[in-house]
């Protein structure tokens, strides 16, 4: 039994051996500067700034603003002028008089015209406009997605480690157990059965301990792959995922602020932007007049033509079969689903919200209990359980029972901690709390 624990502490070093040269080879991949973890997680103006410049997914957010920039400025340009050459009078078999030559018949015409729309850049401009608008507040969303998911894959790696030390700490009392009952067993003060059922515990405690280190540097490369940069937790605490993602002392109301969050605004200038279409639309049944100008020069003067003429004219689309209707019908269509999409968005925010506030509650009862009440007892209980087994008072069971029910606790309080900074963080990205009020700008190396 010994030396199967043995191959298997063997191979729980060798796998956390490879997750280390794992983790290094990533970052090292990585460059760059490590994620100031501390900084980021307390700091939503610095996580913000962070994302900005390094996120890719950011990046391409600001680019569809960029987009949305350059189609509202083409929507105000003017049709181009149409530019048009003709000659005529090329004669074909005999002339009349025979006598004039080939180039005497001719004529080149040389004119310009321009189409003229009638109510249709405005709401084409507006249409644009709004959907620029809806850009930005997408991009803005982009943004608060991106930092609920840092602060969650931050916060991870800490709470994470916090566990390993717990569970480190329950491994190296339990390995000082059983060193020190191998001295009784040496002297027939305990039976072979109890120190192996220490040594057993000793082994549970290095296998937890391995897949909590397997489970850290998981959380380590999901941080660095979202942040893009080595992501590791130094000395961090969970005093510092506490800390993040405070919530107002007052929320107002929840129904607004689930209104004005940047991914229902976009659902609404969409719709609105889809109703400008409908009448731009609509607006074809209004016929488009091109007005144009033309300069004639005759060379057929031996038969009284004028040598020079201006011919002024204007023509007039007729729209008896294509008005708009069917496309004036499908942007009423789009903008309806629009609506329909920001009232389910806001629905289903209003009710995650609802959700989450009562688990707040919920959580916060809890860990107080646990702080307060439970993790004190549970440490005297233990002290008390370690003096009275030495003193063969208190059997190896009831001993080995009192010290997982304690590292139990601990680990209960660490989850619960963890827990109730993901309610806060979700709720940050239900309520719209944090969310910066402009779009991302196109950092200057990624411009042309």
């Amino acid at each position: 039994m010994r030396l199967h624990q043995e191959y298997r502490a063997l191979f729980c070093a060798v796998g956390v051996a490879w997750a280390f040269g794992a983790s290094a080879a990533t970052a090292a991949e990585l460059g760059g500067e490590a994620v100031p973890v501390e900084r980021l997680l307390t700091d939503t103006g610095a996580l913000s700034a962070w994302l900005q410049a390094h996120q890719p997914e950011v990046f391409a957010a600001a680019a569809r603003v960029e987009q949305a920039n350059a189609l509202v400025e083409q929507s105000r340009v003017i049709p181009n002028p149409t530019l048009s050459v003709a000659v005529g009078g090329l004669t074909v078999g005999d002339r009349n008089p025979t006598s004039l030559a080939y180039g005497d018949t001719m004529n080149v015409s040389v004119g310009v015209s321009e189409l003229v729309e009638l109510g249709k850049r405005g709401p084409r401009a507006r249409s644009a406009e709004l959907r620029r608008s809806a850009a930005r507040a997408s991009a803005r969303d982009v943004v608060a997605e991106k930092l609920s998911d840092a602060r969650d894959a931050i916060a991870r790696v800490v709470y994470v480690r916090e566990r390993g030390r717990v569970l480190e700490e329950r491994l190296r009392s339990a390995k000082n157990v059983a060193a020190l009952e191998q001295v009784r067993l040496e002297h027939g003060d305990i039976s072979g059965i109890d120190h192996d059922r220490l040594e057993l515990d000793a082994a549970a405690a290095a296998r937890e301990v391995a897949e909590s280190q397997a489970d850290l540097e998981s959380a380590m490369a999901d941080c660095s792959t979202l942040l893009l940069a080595p992501c590791a937790p130094g000395e961090s605490t969970m005093a510092i995922v506490d800390a993040a993602a405070p919530l107002p002392p007052a929320f107002g109301d929840v129904g607004e602020r689930i209104h004005t969050r940047p991914d229902v605004q976009a659902a609404l200038l969409g719709g609105e932007a889809a109703r400008s279409d409908a009448t731009l639309y609509r607006r074809q049944a209004l016929p488009d007049p091109t007005f144009g100008l033309t300069y004639t020069k005759d060379y057929l003067v031996a038969a009284g033509n004028q040598a020079n003429t201006l011919t002024a004219s204007v023509s007039i689309p007729l729209p008896l079969f294509d008005h708009g209707q069917h496309l004036s019908r499908f942007a009423e269509g789009q903008a309806r689903e629009l609506d329909f999409q920001a009232r389910a968005l806001e629905t289903r925010a209003l009710s995650e919200a609802r959700a989450l506030l009562a688990r707040r509650e919920v959580l916060m009862g809890k860990l107080d209990a646990l702080s307060r009440f439970a993790i004190p007892r549970a440490d005297a209980v233990l002290k008390s359980s370690d003096d009275a087994y030495h003193h063969g008072q208190l059997s190896l069971t009831d001993l080995l029972i009192v010290r997982r029910e304690h590292a139990s606790l601990l680990l209960d309080a660490i989850d619960t901690r963890y827990e109730l900074f993901t309610v806060r963080n979700t709720l940050h990205r239900t309520l719209g709390i944090g969310v910066p009020t402009t779009p991302p700008p196109l950092p200057a190396s990624r411009t042309r």
